[in-house]
């Protein structure tokens, strides 16, 4: 093999060394990113999980604080703030880590919490009205008309469907 021939192999060698470096970082580059990506996936996914379980564990406390310890009216009302909070904060999440909500799963906490309310002796126009602030446009998803009729009887329904017309009316207007 001749000088130049060998140079030019040489030469050729180089170039593809060259190029393989190359890829090989922008491969461990586009990795890096998708492991950084799958670490923020689980974070926010740890995060959704410690959100969940507080709502649920708030929700089961207002039913103790409701049940075992007699808490006062005020005191049910503060801890029914507090669980519409967390549930707040769990559609949130839920939203952000997967894009939907399966409202099937928040309403049938949400009829927890209306048992509660209805146990410890809190009118529907409290609850409703709380509900609504806190949930905002939300509400007439996290909250069942059927539950309502159940738990509160078809004068509260009368009032909830009232309240989740004032709801979508708002609502329209918003996007117009």
């Amino acid at each position: 093999m001749s000088d130049s021939n060998l140079a030019r192999l040489l030469e050729v060698i180089e170039a593809l060394r060259k190029e393989t470096v190359r890829k090989l970082g922008e491969i461990e580059s586009r990795v890096d990113e998708r492991a950084a990506s799958r670490r923020k996936e689980l974070a926010d996914l740890m995060e959704l999980v410690y959100t969940l379980s507080d709502a649920i564990a708030l929700t089961y406390h207002l039913e103790l604080l409701m049940e075992v310890k007699k808490g006062s009216l005020r005191e049910i009302e503060s801890g029914l703030t507090r669980v519409l909070e967390a549930w707040k904060d769990a559609v949130i999440r839920i939203q952000n880590v997967f894009g939907v909500v399966d409202w099937t799963m928040l309403q049938g906490k949400s009829k927890l919490i209306l048992r509660i309310a209805k146990r410890s002796g809190l009118p529907f126009q409290r609850v409703a009205r709380e509900i609504v602030e806190v949930m905002g446009s939300n509400a007439i998803k996290f909250l069942r008309e059927e539950t309502v009729s159940e738990i509160y009887g078809p004068v509260s329904l009368n009032l909830w469907k009232r309240l989740a017309l004032d709801i979508k009316g708002s609502g329209e207007l918003k996007h117009r």
